[in-house]
């Protein structure tokens, strides 16, 4: 494997099928369930280069099917022993680590992410970065809102602000 070899696999999940993609470094991108397995695994595909389906998955692919499987049970669910490999900028990177601190089942705004970040006016430009993020659940852009009353923000995955909601019903879903 190089380094610009990029695998994928498709995990069925309680909510449809994810697309994972990998690269030796780690994981490269999530995509949550499209409108079916077809359509993910199309969208997955043809965000890479000649990917390739991967027949010995890396050693760290049960333990992230069984923290997938465990999440969408409405099970309390931490992804940091998994690997990334992520190609971002380096306000992305910001963004993202902040948001892994943000705690399984809480929410945060956008405003209040800007201003954990060093950067009160970036609200907005948080909400970029979030639409672009690779790693969905792992980096979980779903407990970010907006500010404005009953108003969840955006979300870019399939089903929209649907999905978010049903993201936010899940963490929030069993005593954790």
């Amino acid at each position: 494997m190089n380094e610009t070899e990029t695998f994928y696999k498709l995990i069925k999940s309680d909510i449809g099928w994810i697309g994972v993609a990998w690269s030796k470094n780690g994981i490269v991108k999530i995509l949550l369930p499209e409108k079916n397995k077809f359509n993910t695994k199309n969208l997955l595909c043809s965000l890479f280069l000649n990917p390739k389906k991967m027949i010995t998955p890396p050693t760290w692919m049960p333990k992230l099917e069984t923290l997938l499987e465990n999440f969408f049970q409405g099970i309390k669910t931490d992804f940091g022993q998994i690997p990334l490999d992520l190609r971002v900028t380096p306000f992305q990177e910001k963004v993202y680590n902040k948001l892994k601190k943000v705690p399984y089942g809480k929410l945060i705004t956008y405003k209040d992410l800007a201003v954990k970040i060093g950067s009160t006016h970036s609200s907005r430009a948080i909400g970029n970065a979030l639409g672009k993020n690779p790693t969905p659940l792992i980096t979980p852009c779903h407990r970010v809102i907006s500010s404005a009353k009953n108003s969840l923000g955006g979300f870019s995955a399939f089903g929209g602000v649907k999905t978010k909601k049903r993201l936010i019903d899940l963490e929030n879903s069993k005593d954790c």
